[in-house]
């Protein structure tokens, strides 16, 4: 059972990757391009602001799913999986407040500040924060 838990997380990683690898064919994402780019020197792209939106948040929600999967077969914890689904919840909500601020001041004078609220929003950033937490926390409930 172990091996078939094991094998599920590499499947479910491995979805993760191509969430990235096929971001652009599956997102609508104007700012990839100008961030990949001069980002101070060019001009902001247009932005359809709710598609855009909608788009930064499926990939979101496509992300959240993906995580919770793979905390559900490495910890097996329905109590566990809740609270990594409300953590997921309450970082959305305020970064993708700021991230729309960001975008209606077409990140001027905050470029760190956005791209790094972006990469938060796009990236699986808190599968690397949630795993590790709960982890150690089981570790020393049991100790």
């Amino acid at each position: 059972m172990k091996i078939l838990r094991g094998l599920l997380v590499v499947i479910l990683i491995i979805g993760l990757v191509m969430v990235r690898k096929y971001e652009t064919q599956l997102f609508y994402d104007p700012i990839l391009a100008f961030f990949k780019g001069d980002f101070h020197h060019a001009a902001f792209p247009e932005i359809q602001l709710g598609k855009h939106l909608l788009s930064i948040s499926s990939r979101y929600a496509l992300n959240a799913l993906i995580t919770l999967g793979i905390i559900q077969l490495i910890f097996n914890d329905a109590k566990i999986l809740k609270f990594s689904l409300l953590i997921l919840l309450i970082f959305f909500i305020p970064f993708i407040s700021l991230y729309t601020y960001f975008i209606n001041i077409e990140f001027k004078e905050v470029f760190t500040a956005g791209f790094y609220v972006r990469r938060f929003l796009l990236q699986p950033i808190m599968l690397l924060i949630l795993v590790p937490a709960i982890w150690f926390y089981k570790k020393q409930k049991e100790a």
